[in-house]
């Protein structure tokens, strides 16, 4: 290849490389996604574990069968209430 073919090949590389082509305006959009979150179903205001007061130690030493059938008596009204307590808390959360 001669001289002129090669200044003019390196010319017309180099107008090409010159050529300033309009850059298009960057496009900022922003995109809602749902991401599923955990939530817990079990309130916070859910009590702790009561302390029954018909435990067998208390049990053995009560004074007396009276005794005995009253503190069976509270421990069964005491989980009565906590499991109406939990059925309920259960029953939200089936339903969620």
């Amino acid at each position: 290849m001669n001289t002129p073919v090669k200044l003019v090949a390196a010319a017309l590389f180099l107008t090409g490389c010159a050529h300033n082509p309009e850059i298009p305006e960057s496009v900022v959009r922003t995109v809602t996604v749902e991401v599923p979150v955990y939530t817990s179903c079990v309130p916070d205001n859910l009590n702790d574990r009561p302390e029954y007061p018909d435990t067998a130690e208390v049990l053995r030493t009560a004074a007396d069968a009276a005794i005995r059938y009253l503190l069976i008596f509270r421990g069964r009204e005491a989980r009565n209430d906590r499991l109406e307590q939990l059925e309920t808390v259960i029953e939200n959360c089936r339903t969620k």
